[in-house]
């Protein structure tokens, strides 16, 4: 179990082990006995000294609340990349017991200074928000909406491709949050519909008949937008595009759906990516775009997403999944619809 806290921990102990290393150095060439020289101390040092002592009960209070597993994982790697000597915790927790500051003589130089910085590091751990939030980092952009459902535009038009909506369709109806509700329909994070020009059925690639939830004159408001490849491009498409492109907290192409956003101009001075056989196609038809080619998505901005085409939808709604309610939520939904892909693990 590797997790963002056993990271910082490696990483505080290690800076403040190499500074408490170096003042040591520096103590032992300098001098002649083998105990410092005792120094007198005025009432601040004293205060000091007592300061630093509460410190360090505060950070063994911290080494309480890592779990074992989080524990284990820091003295695994640590061991790993020092070989042969006593790993950086426990070097910590022996200098913490063994090595308190004296009052009477002031032995609190370098060691305590050190000592001091170690354990004011450790303690913003107890004021931490809990782990589960230090494991899933939720952007203030992409805070869920209490426990409100998510709604998700899909924008389609004759010839829209099927599994361009169908797979993010799928990632988001796939997003069960058990702490809502005994039922699926209770627990479900998203709530999804279609919109288009009108009402008429809409005749996707293969040949399957969706009737629109709503137009562009009716549609609800929407925190996502998904737009698929299709061959759709009225000037209310358009238009509402670009509204929601200031609007929305995702506005996301899938395939030449990039297309789409290029027509609304939504996409001028930014990085995009498309289906790998438009290409040239696309760089001709939108110069001012910056195209990023062989990604399986690209974020233009902090609000439009483009992905690379087909399949890439799921990768792209995967990501989003995780913007929303973190990494292991995304995982679950994978292995929920059995997706195997990583390409949406992969930052760009």
């Amino acid at each position: 179990m590797d997790s963002p806290r056993a990271y910082l921990v490696t990483l505080v102990t290690r800076l403040c082990l190499n500074e408490l290393d170096s003042a040591k150095t520096r103590r032992e060439e300098s001098r002649s006995d083998r105990l410092p020289e005792p120094v007198d101390l005025d009432d601040g040092g004293i205060a000091r000294v007592e300061a630093l002592e509460q410190v360090s009960m505060a950070f063994l209070v911290v080494l309480q609340r890592l779990t074992p597993a989080e524990r284990a994982v820091l003295l695994l790697r640590d061991i790993a990349t020092r070989p042969g000597e006593v790993s950086s915790l426990k070097r910590v927790q022996i200098m913490m017991g063994s090595n308190r500051c004296n009052r009477s003589t002031g032995q609190s130089s370098g060691r305590a200074f050190f000592r001091w910085a170690l354990c004011a590091a450790f303690s913003i751990f107890l004021v931490l928000p809990d782990r589960q939030a230090l494991a899933d980092p939720v952007p203030a952009q992409h805070a869920p909406p209490g426990k409100d459902k998510i709604p998700v535009a899909f924008v389609i038009s004759d010839d829209a491709v099927t599994i361009d909506f169908s797979g993010p369709w799928e990632v988001f109806k796939d997003v069960y949050l058990p702490d809502r509700g005994p039922t699926l329909a209770e627990q479900s994070a998203f709530r999804l519909y279609t919109v288009s020009d009108s009402r008429d059925p809409v005749t996707t690639s293969g040949g399957m008949r969706i009737i629109p939830d709503y137009t562009f004159d009716d549609v609800p408001s929407a925190m996502i937008v998904v737009v698929p490849a299709q061959r759709g491009r009225s000037e209310k498409m358009l238009n509402w595009i670009r509204k929601m492109s200031t609007h929305a907290q995702v506005l996301m192409s899938v395939c030449t759906g990039a297309s789409v956003l290029g027509d609304a101009g939504v996409l001028d001075g930014k990085r995009a990516t498309t289906h790998h056989l438009f290409y040239d196609e696309f760089h001709n038809a939108f110069p001012k775009v910056i195209l990023e080619k062989n990604k399986r998505y690209v974020q233009s901005d902090p609000v439009i997403f483009t992905s690379a085409g087909l399949s890439s939808g799921i990768d792209l709604a995967l990501h989003v999944v995780e913007l929303y309610f973190g990494r292991s939520m995304a995982d679950k939904t994978a292995q929920l619809m059995e997706y195997e892909g990583n390409g949406w693990k992969v930052s760009e």
